[in-house]
This record gives C-alpha cells, sequence and structure tokens, in this order.
C-alpha cells in the first residue's frame, strides 16, 4: 500500500490536484493508495475515486510499503516523516517547487530554522526525491540532496477543442492563486501598455483581461489598487453559468473556479498568461495547453518547448511564449500575441493541445511513480525515471 501525505486536498492548489489525481489513476492501476490528512477534508476539497481511503493520520497505524510525502515546512509532514523513519518505512518527497531560488528567498529566515531544526533532516532521509521536471532536479541537488530523484510529471485530460471564436471581445486569462510569486503587478503593467491593442476598433476586436483565482494574504486588494494607479479600469465579477463575465472592463476579477467551470474558462479563453517568478512544473500551463490555448509565460516555470513542440507534422511550430520575467518582455509577448488573427492564434493553441496530448497524460505519470515505488520496495534495474547524482553513479535505493 503506497500512502500520501499532505496538509489539505484544497482544490485550488496545485500539490492538493496532483496528489488526488494521482493516487486516483494509481488506484485504476491496481495500486492500494490512501491519503493521510492532518484534520478531515472541508467542502472544498479535491474529489478522489471511492476506493481511495483518505482519512487523519495515525501514527501506530498499518505499515504501508511506501509514504510519498507532498510539500515542505509543514509540522504535520515532518511528524509523518519521523513516523516512517521510525518504524522502516522507506518515504517519498515531492517538493512541489518549494526548493526553488525564488522559494527559498521568500521568509528565508524561517525557512533557514526549519531546515536546520527538522526539514533538513527530512529530506536527507529520504529515499528518493521526486520533481515534476528536469530543472528541478537541480534545485534539489543545488540544496546537497545526493539521494536519488524521480522524474514524473503531472498529467492531464484533454477535454473537448475551444469553440469558434464569435464576437468583437477577445479575453485573456490568468488562472492560478493570486500570490505575489505570480507576476501578477507586471502582468497590469504591462496590460496598461497595451492600450491601442486592447481598445480594437478598425476591424480588430477589443481586449480584456479576466484573472480568476483565491485571493491569498489580500494580495488582491494590492492588485486591484496597482490596476488603478497605472490606469486601468476593473469590475469584480463571478463567473457566471455559461460564459464569460459581461463587463467592459479593462481586468476583470472572477474570484476562484474548479471543475467543469474552470475548463470552460480555458476554452474559451483566447490567451493564457502566467507572469511567474517561480514554478516547478506550472499545472496551469498544461491545463490551458490542453485546451486548446495559446500559453505565455515566463522562464521562472520549466516550459521552455512552448517555442517547439516537436510536431512532427509542422517543424517548427510553437505552442505560446517562454519569456524573461519582468514588464517590457511581457509587453513584447503580449503585443504579439493580441495582433494575430483569431486563425493565427487557434494554430498555435493545436499545437498546444497536441503537445499536451502527446507527452503528458495521468496514467503515463502514475506509472512512473508506480516503477518508482517498486524500484524502492524491490531493488533491481532502476527505471528510465531515476536519476542519480553524478558522483554516485547508478545503484540501488538508499
Amino acid at each position: 500500500m503506497i500512502l500520501h501525505a499532505i496538509p489539505g486536498l484544497v482544490r485550488a492548489a496545485g500539490t492538493s490536484v496532483y496528489c488526488a489525481e494521482l493516487a486516483g489513476e494509481l488506484s485504476r492501476q491496481g495500486v492500494e493508495t490512501a491519503i493521510a490528512v492532518p484534520r478531515p477534508p472541508g467542502a472544498d476539497a479535491c474529489a478522489t475515486p471511492p476506493a481511495v481511503a483518505v482519512g487523519e493520520f495515525a501514527v501506530a497505524g498499518p505499515l504501508p510499503a511506501v509514504v510519498h510525502i507532498h510539500g515542505l515546512w509543514v509540522p504535520f509532514l515532518h511528524r509523518v516523516a519521523r513516523a516512517a523513519r521510525r518504524r522502516g518505512v522507506p518515504f517519498v518527497i515531492s517538493p512541489q517547487g518549494m526548493l526553488t531560488p525564488w522559494a527559498l528567498g521568500a521568509k528565508r529566515l524561517k525557512k533557514r530554522l526549519a531546515l536546520a531544526a527538522y526539514q533538513g533532516l527530512d529530506l536527507r532521509t529520504a529515499a528518493l526525491v521526486h520533481a515534476t521536471a528536469e530543472p528541478e532536479v537541480e534545485d534539489i541537488r543545488r540544496l546537497g540532496l545526493r539521494q536519488p530523484i524521480v522524474v514524473a510529471p503531472f498529467g492531464i485530460e484533454i477535454p473537448a477543442p475551444p469553440p469558434p471564436r464569435r464576437g468583437d471581445v477577445r479575453t485573456a486569462v490568468f488562472i492560478s492563486r493570486l500570490h505575489p510569486k505570480k507576476g501578477l503587478p507586471y502582468l497590469l503593467d504591462a496590460w496598461a501598455r497595451l492600450e491601442g491593442l486592447r481598445a480594437g476598433g478598425a476591424g480588430r476586436p477589443r481586449w480584456r483581461l479576466v484573472i480568476a483565482g483565491p485571493d491569498e494574504g489580500g494580495h488582491q486588494a494590492e492588485l486591484v489598487a496597482r490596476a488603478a494607479a497605472v490606469g486601468l479600469t476593473v469590475a469584480m465579477r463571478p463567473l457566471p453559468e455559461r460564459g464569460l463575465p459581461d463587463a467592459t472592463a479593462d481586468v476583470v476579477f472572477t474570484g476562484p473556479v474548479y471543475g467543469a467551470r474552470k475548463t470552460d474558462l480555458y476554452r474559451q479563453a483566447d490567451l493564457f498568461v502566467l507572469p511567474t517568478h517561480s514554478e516547478n512544473f506550472g499545472v496551469v500551463i498544461l491545463e490551458a495547453l490542453a485546451c486548446g490555448v495559446p500559453v505565455i509565460t515566463t522562464r521562472g516555470a520549466p516550459w521552455g518547448d512552448l517555442e517547439a513542440v516537436g510536431r512532427p507534422d509542422a517543424p517548427g511550430s510553437r505552442a505560446g511564449w517562454w519569456i524573461d520575467i519582468g514588464v517590457e518582455p511581457l509587453v513584447a509577448a503580449l503585443r504579439e500575441a493580441v495582433a494575430l488573427s483569431d486563425g493565427e492564434r487557434a494554430a498555435i493553441g493545436d499545437n498546444g493541445r497536441w503537445f499536451a496530448r502527446e507527452r503528458y497524460s495521468w496514467p503515463a505519470a502514475a506509472r512512473a511513480m508506480r516503477q518508482a515505488y517498486a524500484w524502492l520496495t524491490h531493488g533491481g534495474r532502476p527505471p528510465d525515471c531515476i536519476r542519480f547524482d553524478a558522483d554516485r553513479g547508478r545503484g540501488g535505493p538508499t
């Protein structure tokens, strides 16, 4: 049995979505799987299949074959790691982007103290560390961790193609947490610089920006003030059951969106923008690609393939823009994307759907983790998803 431990299953968090989807797919592949949480999930929890038990962690409970810990810096997760260590159960840690230089720089002193007190021990004694993309391997090694690393990405389900564009309004969307890490002040500053292109006219559509996601730490109020300071009009509109908010404002804040409504928002978008400072993977980027939306994101996310997806029937095809962090690169990419015709953007979006379908799926992501768990418990030849430190060479699990 594989026991996953996570501080919560809130569906707005990519870490929670990954844990719930991975556990569900492992179960479908015949792996007995459970999820341990510090308290019963609330009404906003991710859905999990009936075969995946979700309950409070019991230190003296039945021994699983492997414990998989999702996240860092939380005392509950340390308690799980300590229990596994004392009972001789191998455990895997998924840092989920919390070891990037940007993430470690936020609340630096607090994290240094945590590393010295408990988090460093948990990381050093993990049998495996999980990275969702190759750049995260570098973040993990940079901290001096030398154990094997399993590289297994997020997965995605491919929805129906987006509908044809009609009317005289086009929409750029941001979907994620409203958090300083996401770079939204840059997006507002850049959006204000596109006044001529946004306004439409002379046969061109008008553009608006929709920002959807839960507010964290009062950041939304800061963003509203920033928008006003750069001359943008703002509306607060929850998403209707169907379609997009009816607003003539430059920027529309909708609050969080989930499930089918979130997918519907992607499919009606003409452009997806994530001007992030740091992502270990950026699941919202994959969601946008799967829905056929051209993507603009920064080098803070590991998505360099956006500019050359490798589609064999269209050499040199791209699914979006991968740019430097900051206002000027964002202005340039937005100008280019907004100036394209609907057909040109649709072609870029179709490349993204192809890329998501060919490269990412939950069965493949779960299969990689299943192989890593089996290697930890039974040894033998390591699967291809395992990366070793160059100084140690290839060998069995430590």
